[in-house]
């Protein structure tokens, strides 16, 4: 998890992660969640995923690396932070930190209050962000605070969406672009980062939200958490 200030000078973000709300652990709690939170769903009523699987993240990326540069930007951006639609449209030059490495967001919790939440990427993507975008010129620059897309969100989602056909990703619940962010998500359990970490990179306001997606994932795809013996085992 980033902690700490904001690097110095045109970087106004502080990337220092707020405090997740813990409730009582407890399968109840979870379901009920569940039942009040339709977001939280990573299967559709007929059992049916609504993520990109590993064989579709890596279509996915390898598809948008073929597409226009913009557009393999922002289809990047999606895959390697797990940010919503809206986030991914309206980040700005100022909120990718070159010191940390990290793509910086913003978001209101039920319009009480603003934190920001550093998502840490690959060296990689950070100089693609920049020869597409001129970033590091850009915020020192008038253009700051402009988005790095400006287009609207239809025309962004359109572009999303043909990379996703062009990946051979068609025919079920997952293949639409919020697909993109539940694969991140279910990428980091599988890859067993910590939860805690994995809500924040998410920006989940509530620790609970994390654990109803590993019921989930434990009730309808067991084979995709792994062999419960096998985790013991490392304990002994």
């Amino acid at each position: 998890m980033i902690q700490g200030k904001a690097s110095a000078g045109a970087f106004p973000f502080s990337a220092s992660p707020r405090p997740l709300q813990r409730g009582p652990f407890s399968i109840s709690s979870f379901t009920n969640a569940y039942k009040r939170n339709s977001r939280t769903r990573l299967f559709d009523e007929e059992g049916r995923r609504q993520f990109f699987s590993e064989e579709e993240r890596e279509a996915f990326i390898t598809a948008a690396a073929s597409a226009p540069d913009t557009t393999q930007t922002f289809c990047s951006l999606l895959h390697y932070t797990g940010c919503n639609f809206t986030e991914a449209l309206n980040l700005t030059a100022l909120q990718v930190d070159f010191s940390r490495r990290a793509i910086v967001f913003e978001a209101k919790i039920r319009g009480l209050y603003v934190y920001n939440r550093a998502v840490p990427v690959s060296d990689s993507f950070i100089k693609l962000l920049d020869q597409v975008h001129n970033v590091r010129h850009a915020q020192s620059g008038p253009q700051a605070s402009e988005r790095l897309w400006p287009q609207s969100k239809k025309t962004m989602h359109d572009k999303v969406s043909r990379v996703i056909a062009e990946a051979g990703i068609s025919g079920g619940p997952d293949a639409v672009p919020k697909g993109i962010r539940h694969g991140f998500l279910v990428h980091a359990i599988r890859q067993r980062i910590i939860l805690t970490r994995t809500a924040e990179w998410m920006g989940f306001s509530h620790i609970d939200y994390i654990g109803e997606y590993a019921v989930q994932l434990a009730t309808h795809a067991p084979e995709l958490v792994g062999d419960e013996r096998a985790d013991a085992a490392l304990m002994w």
